[in-house]
């Protein structure tokens, strides 16, 4: 009887080895050497030294900066310089991505898009904004054609440049919806000639009875168009002379560029690259508030009224608001303003954007009148005057070409409309302006007393 063993063999030949009886081992003669079990593994060997560096690599491309929205490698600074800051920097990178937009990680960066882009989406409100004055207020000359106006027959249109200057010497129109009209020249800078010279043009006004007329406008002063924050969109002011930003069109009075002539869509709503990518992702910007009006309709500090030739300066409708009991409201509460407030519309506009009654608001103030004579008359007959001049008055009449925005009626007699010097109005109507605007049209002025007698507690029940 044998018994198999797990060990190695004695010897070198090979076979299994076995064990007999008292103990004797003796091995199977094979070719392999017997083997048992395989050991455990060896240690590895301490690491070689390191190699020579290898050649360098070719030099990759270069790179597109996050704010480089239409590829092209250089700084455009109307579309690209979100941050107006004059360069393209990071700070200009917008991109909102929602969850990642592809390879791009993201919506493309923000950037303006102009108005024929909204139009496809928002026909109506363009169609409604077209008809108002606000694209108007900077208009690029085409050849040597006057730029046009919906108004054009009401108006008589935009007349010819002044000083025997052509279309051609004519850069861009500035308004000449229903007030004025300036010119640009073909080097950026305001047309204003010499010290005799006129270059204003005022239109015809049929409301204050004035007929339209050349008036100067700085006469024998060099004056370059910084006024883009509020007649373009996109505007990026650039100092006169400073080459490291863009004078529009290359012209050296522009003291800036701009996106689009006029105030556009994006004006008032933001650059509309996020929103017209992704809709329904990205919203427009609404602003609803006063302030966001009163960028442009204001003139320096909000806390005064600026006043100037017994006119309060035009553009001052925040101010005015401001300063009256009815600040609280919104100017979007009475005005829409997608429309003229100058020229009604049959179709689109019948009610020069008014969107709702004084009366909505104050209830039976129409019925409760001291005087009976005056009670088909508007609200705004008395309420806002026309104490504001942009480009003809009748100081004679108490009567400019603007309504004032103050709205409350101060009954003193003696209540003063402007400051000593006549450089600030007061907060609020005096009588002459609330009621010998009417009054002296038909005779002479009432006396102050008389009206102040009657103006005491008018709509009192």
């Amino acid at each position: 009887m044998y018994q198999k063993m797990a060990y190695p063999a004695h010897g070198g030949s090979g076979g299994p080895c076995f064990l007999g009886w008292g103990g004797a081992a003796f091995c199977a003669l094979t070719v392999l050497a017997c083997t048992g079990e395989p050991g455990p593994a060896g240690l590895n060997g301490a690491p070689g030294d390191k190699g020579d560096p290898g050649e360098p690599g070719q030099p990759g491309a270069a790179g597109l900066g996050c704010w480089d929205l239409n590829e092209n490698g250089a700084c455009d600074l109307v579309e690209e310089d979100v941050d107006q800051d004059g360069k393209c920097s990071p700070l200009d990178c917008q991109g909102h991505g929602a969850g990642g937009g592809g390879a791009g990680g993201g919506v493309a960066g923000l950037g303006y898009v102009g108005s024929e882009s909204c139009k496809l989406c928002h026909e109506s409100e363009y169609e409604l904004v077209s008809n108002s004055g606000h694209p108007y207020k900077l208009t690029k000359v085409e050849g040597d054609k006057a730029p046009s106006r919906p108004f054009d027959a009401t108006t008589g249109g935009v007349p010819a440049p002044p000083l025997g200057l052509k279309w051609s010497d004519i850069g861009y129109v500035v308004g000449g919806f229903g007030w004025k009209v300036r010119y640009v020249g073909q080097d950026g800078y305001l047309v204003t000639g010499g010290a005799d010279d006129k270059t204003q043009w005022n239109f015809p006004n049929e409301t204050i009875g004035t007929q339209g007329s050349w008036a100067a406008y700085k006469p024998g002063e060099k004056v370059p168009y910084d006024c883009g924050g509020c007649h373009t969109t996109g505007w990026v002011p650039c100092a006169v002379g400073d080459d490291t930003c863009a004078h529009q069109d290359g012209l050296e009075g522009m003291a800036g560029s701009f996106a689009e002539a006029g105030v556009r869509c994006e004006a008032c709503h933001g650059p509309g690259s996020l929103h017209g990518a992704q809709p329904y992702l990205v919203d427009a910007k609404v602003d609803r508030s006063p302030e966001a009006c009163g960028k442009c309709h204001r003139r320096d500090a909000v806390e005064q009224i600026e006043a100037k030739g017994g006119f309060v300066d035009h553009h001052e409708q925040w101010d005015e608001l401001f300063q009256s009991k009815k600040h609280v409201m919104r100017c979007i509460d009475c005005h829409d303003p997608h429309q003229s407030s100058k020229f009604a519309h049959p179709g689109l506009n019948p009610d020069k954007g008014i969107r709702v009654a004084c009366i909505s608001c104050h209830v039976g103030y129409d019925a409760n009148q001291k005087s009976k004579l005056m009670a088909n008359l508007d609200c705004v007959a008395c309420h806002m005057p026309r104490l504001v001049k942009s480009a003809a008055a009748v100081p004679a009449k108490h009567t400019g070409d603007i309504r004032s925005h103050m709205f409350a009626i101060n009954p003193d007699a003696a209540a003063p409309q402007f400051s000593e010097d006549g450089k600030q109005a007061r907060p609020y109507l005096t009588l002459p302006w609330a009621c010998n605007h009417c009054h002296g049209i038909f005779a002479d002025d009432k006396p102050l007393g008389e009206l102040a007698a009657m103006a005491k507690g008018y709509h009192a029940q």
